[in-house]
């Protein structure tokens, strides 16, 4: 069940699911805020959770972009952002857990979470054990109400390309 929870036995319980880890900032150190993701697959669905420590959560500005390469005839990697809000593009369900209140700088938030349902044939991958594809996610962070920089982190993503093996 999709619900935006960390704590599922899916993500916790064993096998335990694939862990990226801390995302790395550009110039390789763990980036803050923190960011991680972790994945899961069956049933021709990749699951993916997504954890953002986010002390001021925005609507605009906040989000994940997620990159699959489907690197056979030279097709074009499937790539989409999630954020706090908004939709998802066909084939990807979405729930979220929002520690905090969005497009609120007055009050302090502390985390969001998106649990994600992605059905591999929507993306062009073929769901089948031993299949590899490439995988990125990069995770930018609006800044603060001082207007500041976004800043992005990223995992997966650079020199050291990311790839997922369903097993």
């Amino acid at each position: 069940m999709l619900d935006g929870d960390t704590d599922d036995g899916a993500w916790t319980g064993s096998p335990q699911p694939a862990r990226t880890g801390l995302f790395a900032d550009p110039l390789g150190g763990a980036a803050t805020p923190a960011s991680e993701a972790r994945l899961l697959w069956g049933d021709g669905v990749l699951y993916v959770l997504l954890y953002a420590a986010d002390e001021d959560i925005r609507s605009e500005g906040d989000f994940f972009r997620l990159t699959f390469a489907r690197d056979r005839g030279g097709a074009r990697p499937f790539v989409f952002d999630v954020s706090p809000r908004g939709s998802p593009p066909d084939g990807i369900h979405v729930a979220r857990e929002i520690d905090g209140t969005v497009d609120d700088a007055g009050d302090r938030d502390e985390e969001w979470v998106v649990e994600m349902a992605i059905d591999l044939a929507a993306l062009g991958l073929e769901a089948v054990r031993g299949r590899r594809f490439g995988f990125a996610i990069r995770r930018c962070d609006a800044g603060g109400s001082d207007g500041g920089s976004p800043a992005c982190a990223s995992w997966g993503d650079g020199e050291q390309r990311g790839h997922v093996v369903l097993e």
